[in-house]
């Protein structure tokens, strides 16, 4: 499986390159918020770049200031990838409708986008109302689950992946990175904004190989203040294995806990989860091969 970091900062890459010799990363990039001098950016990171995918940026532009309408963005989106379509592994067709409702007017996008002679992957967001049948019916090699009602149980999103997969179909799960539900069904990829939402709050995903469980995730949390706590969370000074932390921050990024404390205390969050969701990528893949599970 695939384990796409959602629009990484050149500062977190860069980190990343001097610290994580060998490491590759896939990364999904948005069409409304696209890296600053971007083609710098791609240069400059080619080494640790496996794969690209692109968003059209339909979230950004409902839920964010971006500073371009809809219209704009659509434009914006279909002209550079008419330019640039090769470099992306995927391109997520336009979905500005995010609604159960919404099908026929996404599904107008997705036809313009195949005039344009742009392959692109469609995004479903009604599991129930014929949407994996009218696309499936155009043989795409990739169909994305974004939001939709009840995506995240299991007994709403397995059989749709199951169906899709059966069909020869890649699967990309929008915003879904929870190990439990990457290890139970065979979804080809998924994106984390986690990464960096975990990190301004905070939290540290950390994979602790002395679990016996099957999900060996550990979160820790680094509060602001003495005494705050977070739900779900354990508190890193109650941490029974932080001498396992320890070890991996040190041999995995050259840090250790006071880098986890001090005024770089952002920035060696990102870095961790950052590590965590790349290495969660081969770790479901292994459970997915065990499984009987090939793309």
């Amino acid at each position: 499986m695939k384990v796409y970091l959602s629009s990484p900062s050149a500062k977190l890459m860069q980190e990343l390159m001097l610290r994580c010799e060998g490491i590759r990363l896939n990364i999904l990039v948005s069409m409304a918020i696209l890296p600053n001098n971007y083609e710098a950016f791609l240069k400059n990171f080619e080494s640790i770049i496996s794969t690209i995918i692109l968003d059209n940026g339909a979230f950004s532009a409902l839920n964010s200031n971006i500073g371009m309408t809809t219209g704009q963005l659509l434009h914006k989106f279909k002209k550079h990838c008419e330019k640039h379509k090769d470099r992306y592994q995927i391109i997520f067709s336009p979905d500005f409708e995010f609604g159960p409702d919404g099908f026929e007017k996404n599904y107008e996008h997705f036809l313009d986008m195949a005039e344009l002679n742009i392959d692109v992957a469609p995004v479903i967001h009604n599991l129930n109302n014929g949407e994996i049948a009218s696309y499936l019916s155009h043989n795409p090699e990739y169909i994305a689950i974004g939001q939709c009602e009840g995506r995240r149980n299991p007994s709403n999103l397995f059989p749709a992946v199951y169906r899709l997969y059966n069909h020869g179909v890649k699967v990309h799960l929008f915003g879904i990175t929870e190990f439990d539900l990457l290890a139970g069904c065979p979804a080809y990829s998924c994106d984390s904004k986690s990464w960096l939402d975990d990190s301004t709050t905070g939290v540290v995903r950390f994979w602790n190989d002395e679990r016996q469980e099957q999900n060996k995730t550990d979160i820790l949390y680094f509060p602001e203040y003495l005494g705050q706590k977070r739900e779900g969370t354990i508190l890193y000074y109650d941490y029974r294995d932080i001498d396992v932390f320890e070890s991996f921050i040190k041999a995995r990024l050259d840090l250790t806990m006071d880098d986890f404390l001090g005024l770089k205390a952002g920035l060696s969050r990102e870095l961790a989860n950052a590590v965590y969701y790349n290495d969660l990528s081969q770790i479901v893949t292994n459970i997915h091969i065990s499984d009987g599970i090939v793309f």
